[in-house]
């Protein structure tokens, strides 16, 4: 398989990747194993890198060699033009193809290209100057059209318009139906005149389809919060934390808890659930990990025999609220300690939680580095 340890041989002879034949029998398996051509990378992991160097290169490249072979590129098969595709010829090709398709007569915007993904026509862009391109004579007139200007909403026309697209669509339109109608515009004006939830409101609280919107509506009540944190609470275990929240698509459920008891250890102590064991999990030799990657680490040790501690105060910091996460023994009999560090990638919805993480994480660093010396 790919990525495998190579056994083929390091060294071929001088001049054996000008036989195409040559690069015919090395390559052809890898192709029928991956249903493509592989990439440079792909090749330097089994051992193969001179056959990207030398072998594909003469003999016309990627592209070339897969023809011959019967094979696409990688970026062939997952729609991908190639470096060197983007000529001024193609880029303007691809500009007025990107007009026809989406139906505008205006020269499209960063933002009508990013919108959609085309970040290679951005670049393709950039790379030709956008005034090179308006010489073109099929880009002129594009380029002498203005955008039309974004529709300014007011709070009556938002209603008229929510209204009828309850009448279309039988339920209160979620912000991918606003989009699918070209209206997504209409989302900063929803929330400028007080948000969703006061049309949903106004409009006679119509039905919802999608399960978001249902959570907004069980933000207003507290029975069915309740109702539903001791399900996921069964579900996963222990009491939901708001990481484990946002991993099952519920974030919204920690705010409701906030809104309605004032945090969700409060409403750990409404349902009789133990606020101390909220969002831990129970290793193998029963101690309380704060997450999967924690849990893991502990049964490993615990596996290995390795006597170690967690959650304990760091030596010399006993004022300190922070704790670390294990401490083990070295062949020496010292001390030392390990930390697992979450959060390592910013999530939407999550940014503050990462944030004061970061702050702590350099907090917790600055006392190991002054307790050791």
């Amino acid at each position: 398989m790919v990525g495998d340890k190579d056994v083929r041989p390091k060294r071929r002879p001088r001049g054996y990747w000008e036989n195409f034949e040559n690069v015919r029998k090395e390559l052809f398996p890898i192709c029928v194993e991956l249903g493509r051509m592989p990439t440079h990378k792909e090749l330097v992991a089994l051992g193969l890198e001179s056959i990207s160097r030398y072998g594909v290169t003469n003999h016309g490249g990627t592209i070339e060699v897969g023809k011959q072979l019967g094979f696409s590129s990688f970026e062939q098969s997952v729609g991908k033009h190639p470096a060197d595709y983007w000529s001024l010829e193609n880029t303007i090709a691809e500009i007025l193809a990107f007009m026809s398709n989406n139906n505008i007569l205006h020269f499209p915007t960063k933002n009508d290209l990013l919108g959609v993904g085309r970040y290679d026509i951005i670049g393709a862009i950039a790379k030709h100057k956008r005034l090179t391109i308006a010489a073109d004579p099929r880009c002129k007139d594009a380029f002498l059209i203005k955008k039309p200007k974004k529709l300014k909403w007011t709070e009556g026309s938002i209603k008229s318009k929510l209204s009828g697209m309850i009448g279309e669509l039988g339920h209160f339109p979620s912000g991918k139906n606003l989009d699918a109608n070209g209206l997504a515009g209409m989302r900063g004006a929803i929330s400028r005149f007080g948000g969703s939830e006061k049309f949903w409101k106004g409009l006679g609280q119509p039905r919802y389809q999608s399960r978001t919107q249902r959570a907004r509506k069980l933000l207003n009540s507290a029975v069915e919060v309740k109702a539903l944190f001791l399900r996921i609470t069964e579900q996963i275990g222990h009491p939901p934390t708001y990481v484990d929240l946002a991993r099952i698509g519920e974030i919204w459920l920690g705010h409701a808890a906030k809104k309605h008891f004032g945090s969700m250890s409060q409403l750990c102590l409404e349902l009789g659930l133990s606020v101390e064991k909220s969002g831990y999990l129970v290793t193998n030799d029963g101690h309380l990990a704060r997450s999967t990657y924690e849990a893991i680490l502990d049964n490993i040790l615990f596996a290995l025999g390795v006597p170690h501690e967690t959650e304990g105060k760091i030596p010399g910091q006993e004022k300190s609220r922070y704790l670390f996460d294990f401490a083990v023994k070295n062949l020496s009999g010292d001390t030392v300690y390990i930390e697992l560090w979450g959060y390592t990638d910013v999530k939407v919805g999550l940014k503050k939680l990462t944030s004061a993480y970061a702050k702590k994480k350099l907090i917790k660093q600055k006392l190991y580095h002054s307790s050791s010396s």
